[in-house]
Order: structure tokens, then C-alpha cells, then sequence
């Protein structure tokens, strides 16, 4: 047994050490390469997985066409195809960010703001709910452009099996962005939250992540993370969602705000709680919906549904 633990620990070892040189390999290639034939190569090594790995084009088009029936079969193949290259593109975001961003601070296209900044002159802060939707991951660094300081919170390496690249990506994307620092899952998270709201600063937390809550996603109960609705009943603190979409352009974004939500407390904590989740989750659908393409989790949905009847069975256990 503890013979296989090493073989296993010593594995996980090597992904990590792997994937952090690959991280590094695309700051290299971003030195040389243009944009758009960068994106171009991880588009496709996106496209080699979905058509290489066991199961992988049914299970996300079982999942697509569930999602959305009303598709027809080439369309759902798109999409498929799409998402996984949307999944690798994470991280050239991040380095050609870092090496473009004056540029595309001056080409973004921003709508939605408005209202939203009625919201935070009440001193109130709020709370920016985010999906895996187009280039999440310099989301933050757009906002910035903007003159928008916020902290988002993020995974903690340590409780990953890659804890040596999520750092290094972790690292690379707060100095890139300059954001407000962030707020680690785990390490007093909740109180740290919470007290960012309270000085009235802006939290972008996603939510398309799986969990324990289980809400009506797609037509059907999925489980997913809950933090949002207890940082909301605890600070009152207003919602709105915000998603950044690619062009054709590689270098120029589009940055859509909606909301505040409107969200009735009633001061039942977990009824609260619900209905900030359900709202959260219905304009999260919203967003997948206008932008199928550019949504990275269609592999994941699935799972998101089965843990949910689980959590249906235990109840009535």
C-alpha cells in the first residue's frame, strides 16, 4: 500500500512539475509568437483533446444537447469543439494580457456599467458574480482598466494536485493585474470576504463551480458552490454578474456588466441563501446561453447534475 502511495504521490509530482513548465513555455512563446497564432495553437491542441481522449466528445455533447435540446447535432459538435479550446486559452489570457494590456485597455467594449455604479456609490460594495465564460482569467485586469479595484477569490493551491503551477499562475495574474490582493479559499476566506464588502470594495467570486447547493441550472437540479449566498445575507452587499467575450479580434474584449439583481431578503437564512444561488445560477445560465462557444464547463455540467440527485438520495435517506 505504501508502495503505491509513493507511485501515485511521485505521478502527481510529475503532472505538476509538467504543467509548470508548459506555463512557462507559453510566457516563452508569447515573447515571440503573435496573438492571434498563439491562440491559434492552443485552439487546436483544445480540438486534439475533445477528438482524442476516451469519452470526451460524448460526454460534453450528451451534456450540450441535454443543456440546450433545441440544437441540432452539428451545432452541439461546434460547441464541444469550441469549449475545449476555450479551455487551454486560460493561460496564453494571462501572458498576452501582460504583454498587450495598455492596447486592449484602450480597444475594450464596455456595457452595463451604469447601473452598477449607482450600486457602489452607497458605500455598500458588491459582489461580482463571474463564469468561465471567454477570457475569465484577465477579467480582473479589464476591470482594472477601468478604474475598478476588486479582490477576487481564488483556489488555494494547496488543495489542488498541481499546487506549484496553480501559485506560479496565481502569482503571475496578481502582479499582471494589480488587483486588491485576494482572498485564498480556505484561510479565513469567509471573514476575509466579508470584511472587503463592509469597506465598500468589490468581490468577484464564479460560481459555476461544483458544490453542495443544489439549484434548478439548465432545467435541472445541479450542485454548486454556495459562497456567494452567504456572503450576500451577511452583507447585504448588491450582485450584479460580469463576463468578458472574445471578438475575432484577439487583443480586443468585450466586457458586459448586468444587474444589480434583485434578490428579496427575507431574513430566513437558508431560504436567503437559495434564492441568491438560484438567482446566481439563472444568470450564469443567461450568459452560457448567448455564448455557448465560450463556455469552458459543458465537460463538467454532468457532473454537477449527478451530484445533485446524490444529494437528493441522502435527504431522503
Amino acid at each position: 500500500m505504501s508502495r503505491q502511495m509513493g507511485k501515485a504521490r511521485f505521478l502527481i509530482a510529475a503532472i505538476d512539475y509538467f504543467f509548470l513548465g508548459y506555463f512557462y513555455l507559453v510566457r516563452g512563446l508569447a515573447r515571440v509568437l503573435p496573438p492571434r497564432f498563439l491562440y491559434a495553437i492552443f485552439a487546436g491542441l483544445g480540438y486534439i483533446i475533445y477528438y482524442l481522449v476516451p469519452g470526451t466528445r460524448h460526454r460534453v455533447c450528451s451534456n450540450i444537447k441535454a443543456a440546450l435540446p433545441e440544437l441540432d447535432d452539428r451545432t452541439v459538435k461546434r460547441i464541444g469543439r469550441s469549449s475545449y479550446g476555450e479551455l487551454l486559452k486560460d493561460m496564453p489570457d494571462l501572458v498576452i494580457f501582460a504583454r498587450h494590456k495598455e492596447r486592449m485597455w484602450s480597444q475594450v467594449e464596455v456595457e452595463g456599467l451604469e447601473p452598477i455604479d449607482v450600486e457602489l456609490e452607497k458605500g455598500n460594495g458588491g459582489i461580482c458574480i463571474c463564469a468561465h465564460v471567454g477570457a475569465w482569467a484577465i477579467a480582473m485586469g479589464m476591470m482594472i482598466g477601468r478604474g475598478y479595484q476588486s479582490t477576487p477569490i481564488i483556489v488555494n493551491p494547496e488543495r489542488t494536485l498541481t499546487p506549484r503551477l496553480i501559485k506560479a499562475v496565481e502569482d503571475f495574474a496578481d502582479s499582471v493585474d494589480a488587483a486588491d490582493g485576494y482572498i485564498l479559499t480556505g484561510e479565513g476566506s469567509v471573514e476575509k470576504t466579508t470584511e472587503c464588502l463592509k469597506q465598500g470594495k468589490i468581490v468577484v467570486i464564479t460560481v459555476d463551480v461544483i458544490g453542495s447547493r443544489v439549484v434548478e441550472f439548465f432545467g435541472r437540479p445541479a450542485a454548486l458552490t454556495s459562497g456567494i449566498g452567504h456572503f450576500a445575507y451577511e452583507t447585504g452587499a448588491p450582485l450584479a454578474t460580469g463576463r468578458i467575450l472574445r471578438t475575432d479580434d484577439p487583443l480586443k474584449m468585450h466586457l458586459i456588466f448586468e444587474g444589480p439583481l434583485k434578490i428579496e431578503m427575507t431574513g430566513d437564512r437558508d431560504a436567503d441563501v437559495q434564492a441568491v444561488m438560484q438567482a446566481s445560477a439563472r444568470a450564469i445560465e443567461r450568459q452560457v446561453r448567448d455564448n455557448p462557444e465560450q463556455w469552458t464547463q459543458w465537460g463538467a455540467l454532468g457532473s454537477w447534475w449527478k451530484k445533485a440527485e446524490k444529494l437528493a438520495d441522502r435527504s431522503e435517506d
